[in-house]
């Protein structure tokens, strides 16, 4: 192992730590209501606890199943979004987004292992870009910002959509709004530094912008480089040392 992997190795064990807390905390808070067969709660905390394992669409029956019972809950249908947009339903999940924005504009999903937060306007921002509708996509973003003045996520995908339909200016003003998220550190720097005419504006194709909502278990892998998810597949996905929040960065 090198040196540089051997620096990084406890910073990546910390993260590691505060990931697996996030995730326990999830697990206990759904635990007394997994057994609950007649209330839309005790369908939400199972679709919650097989979300968390990757068995997507048994959790999106289960998120079904808890809007039957209880349309009100709006972070069944913002979970369900989450899924439809990672196994590509694509359909569904811009029927899903809108009537999350319709029912429940301000609301504010908590992923279960980090602190993000993304609004319901992102959420339905990544719904019609997977469905190719890109004006309207970037009116929903525009939105989420304007309910949200935290809303980082929502910030970046803009900056994203406008530099792949060639409104690079615009990208660069927003540079500065999502430079303190980890996840898009980087991509906010390399901004900046066109904005000071130290680099070319990036290419960036919107059939390569990664939509999903991240939340899954992660572990270690041997080298300590990287985090890696717990279950491989089509639909796994790996974080980057970079791939956290601004809760779990490093002093």
């Amino acid at each position: 192992m090198g040196s540089s992997n051997a620096s990084a190795a406890p910073w990546l064990v910390e993260v590691s730590q505060k990931i697996s807390a996030h995730l326990l905390q999830a697990l206990q808070s759904d635990a007394p209501q997994l057994g609950d067969i007649t209330s839309g709660k005790g369908a939400l905390a199972r679709g919650r606890t097989l979300a968390l394992a990757a068995y997507n669409q048994e959790s999106i029956t289960s998120y079904q199943q808890a809007l039957k019972l209880d349309p009100s809950l709006a972070e069944a249908r913002a979970r369900l979004t989450v899924l439809q947009i990672r196994t590509g339903q694509k359909e569904a999940a811009l029927e899903s987004a809108k009537q999350l924005a319709e029912q429940k504009p301000s609301f504010v999903l908590q992923e279960m292992t980090s602190d993000e937060r993304i609004s319901a306007y992102t959420l339905l921002g990544n719904a019609l870009l997977l469905n190719g509708l890109v004006n309207e996509s970037i009116q929903a973003y525009l939105t989420a910002l304007q309910v949200s003045v935290t809303e980082t996520t929502a910030a970046a995908r803009l900056a994203q959509v406008y530099i792949a339909t060639g409104r690079g200016d615009e990208a660069l003003k927003l540079a500065d709004t999502f430079a303190n998220n980890p996840r898009f550190a980087e991509f906010s720097a390399h901004l900046q530094l066109v904005r000071n005419g130290q680099a070319q504006m990036p290419y960036i194709d919107l059939s390569t912008i990664e939509l999903d909502v991240h939340g899954r278990p992660l572990s270690m892998v041997e080298e300590g480089a990287r985090l890696a998810p717990v279950v491989q597949g089509d639909s796994s996905w790996c974080a980057d040392v970079s791939d956290v929040l601004v809760s779990d960065a490093r002093p």
